[in-house]
């Protein structure tokens, strides 16, 4: 990426992080609608009774990302040690007998996730957001000084981070030293957002504001002005503590929408949404071509030869790895989405290349040697022990496998001579 002479991204950096912003508020609005009309249709099929429609729309909600399949277990009280697809069933049986008395908002409630954490963290030996002629300094005289409570601001910031799903080894923390003599006993601390080209000065004290600054590079520029210097830059704005909810919502929309946000006495509040420019258009090739990356519809990808996937193994395989896309429009200007051709390859072929087993479900090394899977083995005369026995002697004797393909799965297979070195003995 290239940087000016003045320490700040060229044009072309600072238009794909705003478009980056644009698309992750696109995606969050759509995924809000969703849940509304998610919402809406299990209570009209609730309303006629529907309860097997209300399966097949919990299941399709899951599929798309708009619920949990685990959440949902914990809030209907399921307990299974099952894979995705038990689970389900157990949904569909619990919806069966218990439809009359669902509670469709409830459906939507989700766990707490584990915050994230930054990659980088740095102590620095001195104060970061020095004091100014408005704030007092403690001399010792007058009435006792009480100090202010603290609110866990930086923790409400790594929920909002962790929602936005930001990657931690991509954020930095910085954090300063007060002086003995100032007032403010926390010290701030400088959130360094890269993905976004963002940075927050954050203190967790009673009556600090938060400052978030539209941009990542040159920190030291920031953390060492004071806050009437901070509150006069033009790509910083700031905002006070109001309640949890409040300051959380603030925060998201500087960090999304930053342009779009003004700020009146510290009151963060956001514009009526400006008109875009017409989002990217696929080429001849069924492409969108964004910062030197091909990006493609599952549609498109699924017809890709290099591309080992299905359609529904395409979309599997996004949303567990949460590869993120873009917004654009096809040939008959439908807005669709579109992801990185080579990032969705890479987890598609994994298993391409792998060994088929043959018709004596035996996987053949590049000597010859033979094979088979431990229910193969426990299966084979001239191996005198169970499966389950073959499974302790592979553990203790630390023998190693090799995948393979048997019917179109994906398995661990042994090598059938140094296994019935232990099994005859």
């Amino acid at each position: 990426m290239s940087i000016d002479g003045r320490g700040n991204y060229g044009e072309f950096e600072k238009r794909f992080f705003k478009f980056q912003r644009e698309q992750l508020l696109r995606r969050r609005q759509e995924n809000r609608e969703k849940k509304i009309q998610f919402k809406q249709k299990l209570q009209e099929l609730k309303e006629i009774r529907d309860s097997e429609a209300i399966i097949a729309t919990i299941t399709e909600a899951v599929d798309q990302g708009i619920c949990n399949i685990k959440d949902l277990t914990v809030i209907l009280g399921i307990v299974s040690k099952q894979k995705k697809g038990g689970k389900i069933w157990k949904i569909a049986d619990y919806v069966r007998k218990n439809w009359s008395s669902l509670n469709v908002d409830g459906l939507l409630v989700e766990r707490a996730r584990e915050l994230i954490e930054p990659g980088i963290e740095h102590v620095l030996n001195e104060t970061i957001v020095p004091a100014d002629f408005l704030e007092q300094s403690i001399n010792g005289e007058g009435s006792e000084y009480i100090p202010p409570s603290l609110i866990p601001r930086e923790k409400y910031l790594l929920e909002v981070l962790t929602d936005l799903e930001i990657k931690g080894d991509l954020l930095e923390r910085w954090e300063g030293k007060n002086s003995s003599t100032m007032i403010r006993g926390e010290s701030y601390s400088l959130w360094i957002i890269k993905e976004l080209d963002m940075m927050v000065l954050v203190c967790d004290e009673e009556g600090n504001r938060t400052f978030v600054i539209d941009g990542s590079l040159s920190p030291y520029n920031y953390i060492r002005k004071t806050k009437s210097e901070l509150q006069q830059m033009a790509n910083v704005k700031n905002f006070i503590w109001t309640d949890v909810d409040s300051w959380k919502r603030k925060l998201e929309e500087l960090l999304i929408c930053f342009d779009d946000v003004e700020v009146c006495d510290g009151v963060a509040n956001k514009r009526d949404s400006i008109d875009k420019k017409d989002l990217p258009r696929e080429n001849e090739n069924n492409e969108l071509i964004f910062d030197e990356k091909k990006y493609l519809t599952i549609k498109s990808l699924e017809k890709l030869e290099i591309v080992d996937g299905s359609y529904n193994k395409i979309k599997r395989i996004i949303r567990e790895n949460k590869i993120q896309g873009i917004k654009g429009r096809d040939k008959t200007n439908r807005t669709l989405d579109f992801y990185p051709f080579e990032e969705v390859k890479k987890h598609t072929n994994v298993n391409k290349d792998l060994e088929k087993a043959n018709e004596d479900n035996e996987v053949l090394d590049e000597d010859g040697k033979r094979y088979l899977t431990v229910n193969s083995l426990g299966r084979l005369s001239e191996v005198c022990a169970s499966a389950r026995k073959i499974e302790k002697i592979i553990k203790e004797n630390n023998i190693q496998s090799i995948k393979g393909k048997k019917r179109g799965q994906v398995c661990d297979f042994y090598p059938i001579e140094e296994v019935k070195k232990y099994t005859n003995v």
